[in-house]
């Protein structure tokens, strides 16, 4: 497997590391898990069918397993790397495949949190948006964490950088 390998220019600081919130792919890791875990509760009268019984076993379980640890890859390595100088977006869409879309702070026009439904607040997640100078594109990095705390923290790097600059 490959993936996304953060490379920092000499002299630059990692500040944050983004990954979005468990709690939204909790359903999809539960049901993924049970998917399984089920065959194992059949597992004596599949036996008894003979080898088509194993086949369907193993099919369903690894199958299951299979689909477990893509959707966990696919979540522990969709990330926003926050540094001293830039934003980096990494959006895992494949085992071998990624995109890399990176920021500098002095290119940072705005940064808002959305918050959409009850759950969002109650698990203290949001959308983060970020709008880029001279660009009809935003950022947007989904379901993260204590949002405004991200948010506060680009737009004091923002500020900082365009103080340096003038």
């Amino acid at each position: 497997m490959r993936h996304y390998q953060l490379t920092l220019q000499p002299e630059e600081e990692l500040m944050a590391k983004v990954f979005e919130t468990p709690l939204v792919h909790a359903w999809r890791f539960f049901l993924l898990g049970l998917w399984t875990l089920l065959p194992f509760f059949f597992l004596f009268p599949l036996l008894q069918r003979g080898i088509l019984g194993v086949i369907i076993f193993l099919a369903v379980a690894s199958s299951g397993a299979f689909l477990l640890f893509y959707v966990y890859d696919q979540w522990k390595h969709t990330l926003l790397f926050i540094t001293d100088r830039r934003v980096i977006d990494v959006e895992q869409r494949g085992w071998m495949n990624f995109e890399v879309f990176e920021v500098r702070h002095g290119q940072v026009k705005d940064v808002e949190v959305k918050r959409r439904g009850p759950w969002a607040h109650v698990f203290s997640y949001g959308n983060l948006e970020i709008e880029i100078l001279q660009s009809s594109e935003n950022l947007l990095f989904p379901r993260v964490r204590n949002a405004k705390r991200i948010q506060y923290l680009l737009l004091d790097l923002r500020d900082y950088t365009q103080g340096l600059l003038h």
